[in-house]
């Protein structure tokens, strides 16, 4: 892609992105990527600017979801655009830029790279990443929504705590009123007063819902959607609805974990159980205090596991709706050729690393089979338990505009 800053010598990029990007960095206040070691540039036969441009570009989006080293690391294996060593090339680049740009000279950054044995189009693509990736950022912030600067912020053990009060009446509530189809069963065709005296059977559980909550001090973090949920009853529920909020359970159980009100991490094909429900009420008699958040990096490495479950679900999703592989001479150079191709390097890659214990076939593995060899049913239930998993989640990890529960977004 064409830039203008491209047409200006070095030196003049480099001051115009160290202004940009001291002035956002003040701003966001927050730490640069993780450091890689190595600066080995490899050769591969493509543009080398743009290849940087786009690299680079993969490495700030995944920062500002506030990925680990190691999410940053498989976002850009996943992308195609570099194998396991050229990820860590390109993040210790991206790491030498922002360090030197906030506390060193320009002048003394463009030697370091150059040094280092970065050819200076690599040097002018990944600048050209930054400023685009924080004029962006500028932008967003010169449109003053003081809430959303606030959210950068995970949430702390207080909201974490009262969230987990909501998802637990949320999914018990989605459990007790009835399905769709048992209502019209029920009711049949019968008139709008006999439909009035069902309703009303089921409204004592809505009551006892929002009193429950306002007297646990959680009701003020009931989302809007939670909120119009939990205030319907009976008939009134759809059937999405309330299977949505039976399938907060995954979530739910993320917050047990993320809480430490539950010692070991559910594996990705367990479910969690409604009976499960029931020991909630003893694990909340043993408290002794307000429980407290799991480290925050422990919680972002499991973040930055999910998204990569989240991200086979959607490769799998891709495959079989028999959706075009891109058509790039780089996957082809790099060896991809379908999308099978980049999940077999993943898992294998993923293996290595420790974050996958098992795999089959150069796969994820649930349940015992290789992914893409899941029933319909079974891809279904993984993917249930991936998705809200994720969510709540990211939500954790402060992903959330104005950690507003509603509008986490699952990105992947």
């Amino acid at each position: 892609m064409w830039s203008p800053f491209l047409l200006f010598p070095l030196s003049i990029v480099i001051v115009v992105l160290l202004y940009i990007l001291h002035r956002h960095l003040q701003k966001k206040a927050a730490q640069p990527p993780p450091r890689r070691s190595r600066l080995k540039l490899p050769d591969p036969d493509k543009d080398p600017q743009e290849h940087a441009r786009q690299t680079v570009r993969v490495i700030m989006k995944a920062w500002a979801r506030n990925e680990s080293g190691e999410g940053i690391k498989r976002s850009l294996i996943r992308s195609g655009l570099v194998d396991a060593d050229g990820a860590d090339v390109f993040m210790g680049i991206t790491q030498l830029m922002t360090e030197s740009m906030q506390h060193s000279d320009p002048q003394k950054l463009h030697d370091e790279l150059v040094t280092k044995g970065v050819p200076e189009p690599v040097i002018m693509g990944a600048m050209a990443a930054l400023i685009e990736y924080l004029g962006e950022q500028e932008g967003k912030e010169g449109a003053g929504d003081s809430e959303e600067a606030a959210a950068s912020q995970p949430p702390d053990s207080a909201e974490a705590f009262a969230r987990l009060k909501v998802l637990h009446r949320v999914v018990v509530y989605g459990l007790v009123n009835p399905p769709k189809e048992v209502v019209d069963k029920v009711l049949g065709d019968g008139s709008e007063a006999e439909r009035a005296e069902f309703d009303a059977k089921f409204k004592s559980f809505s009551d006892q819902a929002v009193a429950d909550l306002k007297k646990a001090g959680a009701w003020e973090a009931v989302s809007p959607k939670e909120r119009a949920f939990l205030e319907s009853y009976g008939s009134k529920i759809g059937d999405q609805a309330r299977t949505d909020a039976i399938w907060r359970k995954e979530a739910l159980a993320m917050l047990l974990w993320a809480l430490g009100l539950t010692p070991d991490w559910p594996a990705i094909d367990q479910e969690y159980s409604p009976d499960d429900l029931k020991k909630l009420g003893q694990i909340a008699a043993a408290l002794k205090g307000p429980p407290q958040l799991r480290p925050r990096e422990e919680i972002s490495e499991k973040r930055d596991l999910i998204e990569m479950w989240h991200w086979r679900v959607r490769t799998r999703q891709l495959i079989d709706e028999k959706r075009p592989f891109p058509s790039d001479e780089n996957m082809k150079k790099a060896g991809f050729k379908c999308y099978d191709d980049i999940v077999r390097f993943t898992a294998r890659k993923s293996h290595e690393e420790g974050d996958l214990a098992r795999i089959i076939d150069d796969d994820f593995v649930f349940d015992g089979k290789a992914f893409r060899a899941l029933s319909a049913d079974e891809y279904q239930l993984a993917g249930s338990i991936i998705r809200e998993r994720h969510c709540a989640l990211n939500w954790l990890c402060g992903l959330a505009p104005g950690n507003r529960w509603d509008e986490t977004p699952t990105d992947t």
